[in-house]
């Protein structure tokens, strides 16, 4: 069994997309539009070969961020090359990043996607 992919709603789909293509380096699988009682909204599916991530634009807009103690959705990880490269790409992006750690099994970071749901890059 694997993870096949995250479904998100995020408030602009286009910085989301923007972010989770040109920042972490993934890239469009497929994109298209669902009909509801609020419109249509367009639909990315971002990821690789492997997983995506399927983003929807939220009717209801607001910014997401969880505590750590609380029950809900925590975080979801990529695991990277270079972490060392990903910290500079953050920062020239202005990205947000809360930790920086090392233990086993590997380094890792913490940041925010635009839509503040955190995400793990494990190098």
């Amino acid at each position: 069994m694997r993870l096949e992919h995250v479904n998100l709603s995020v408030n602009d789909i286009e910085k989301s997309r923007d972010f989770y293509c040109n920042i972490l380096g993934l890239h469009v699988r497929w994109e298209g539009e669902r009909s509801d009682v609020n419109g249509s909204r367009k639909i990315y599916h971002i990821g690789n070969d492997d997983c995506y991530i399927a983003i929807f634009e939220a009717a209801d807009k607001c910014q997401y961020r969880h505590q750590f103690g609380s029950t809900g959705f925590n975080h979801f990880a990529f695991i990277v090359d270079d972490l060392d490269m990903m910290v500079a790409k953050l920062h020239e992006h202005e990205i947000e990043q809360t930790a920086i750690e090392d233990y086993s099994p590997g380094r890792r970071l913490y940041c925010y996607d635009p839509d503040g749901f955190e995400i793990e890059l494990v190098q």
